[in-house]
């Protein structure tokens, strides 16, 4: 099995299109095993280098994320071995420990866009309560939604043995969530409840609304008239890539947050 655009022959040739295609994949898989969006990045960087230098060992048995996403377990596992193993009980200890009402100045949109973020940390956090195992099936199958085949293949392990795992992590999840939390029918933790203490951590991004149209053609023309400036000066490319970056125009820093 083949993935879209590439054969074998392509890989060790076209690293720029193997890496635009996958790497989002890669990364979120990384990401939701490390629960660190750093580690999961150097993971991730990892496996393309590794898979680059290995290129010439991949015979086309199975599909190129699948072989990726191997190499990239392997890279996650060996971070895990020197991590701390978290328990379900540290995480309840949190969400009852801490759980308040949202501060009242959030708007609306602003609450919304930071629950999403407490439910998305809330899924990565007891992703690691998991054993390894248990957390790399859960998230190829049911996260990344790769076939039962494909997961063995990257686990090494037979088809019956991922289902095994596959149901003790549904099972493991499901009954904490189900004694927790409110979307499930627990009474301890709400995901609103827990947006001030995410915010404290800075474990939520910076909510960022989405600039007006009087907004953005007025920032437009501002941009302009600065780059029509800069464009006198030498060295004009970098000072303009620089103004991008610079956080000043909220139209650009909503595209790239």
């Amino acid at each position: 099995m083949q993935g879209p655009g590439l054969s074998a022959s392509d890989l060790p040739l076209d690293v720029e299109a193997l890496y635009a295609e996958y790497l989002p994949r890669v990364y979120g898989f990384a990401f939701r095993m490390l629960g660190d969006r750093e580690a999961a990045l150097d993971a991730a960087q990892d496996a393309f280098a590794a898979a680059v230098a290995g290129a010439a060992s991949f015979r086309g048995e199975s599909s190129p994320l699948t072989w990726l996403l191997s190499i990239t377990r392997n890279f996650c596992l060996r971070r895990l071995d020197a991590a701390r193993p978290r328990r379900f009980e540290d995480f309840e200890a949190i969400m009852t420990g801490y759980a308040q009402e949202p501060s009242p100045n959030h708007p609306d949109s602003e609450l919304r866009f930071y629950i999403e973020e407490v439910k998305e940390g809330c899924l990565v956090g007891l992703l690691q309560c998991l054993p390894a195992s248990q957390r790399c099936v859960f998230v190829l199958h049911l996260l990344t939604e790769l076939p039962i085949a494909d997961v063995a293949s990257i686990m090494g392990k037979s088809q019956n043995s991922v289902r095994i795992l596959l149901s003790r992590a549904r099972s493991r999840m499901r009954d904490f969530l189900c004694a927790n939390c409110a979307l499930m029918g627990g009474r301890k933790c709400s995901c609103a409840n827990m947006v001030e203490f995410s915010l404290k951590h800075d474990l939520v991004a910076t909510y960022r609304p989405e600039p007006g149209i009087s907004q953005i053609k007025a920032e437009l023309r501002r941009f302009s008239d600065e780059v029509e400036l800069y464009r006198s000066l030498p060295g004009h490319e970098a000072a303009i890539a620089g103004l991008i970056e610079s956080g000043r125009y909220a139209i650009f820093s909503t595209c790239v947050k």
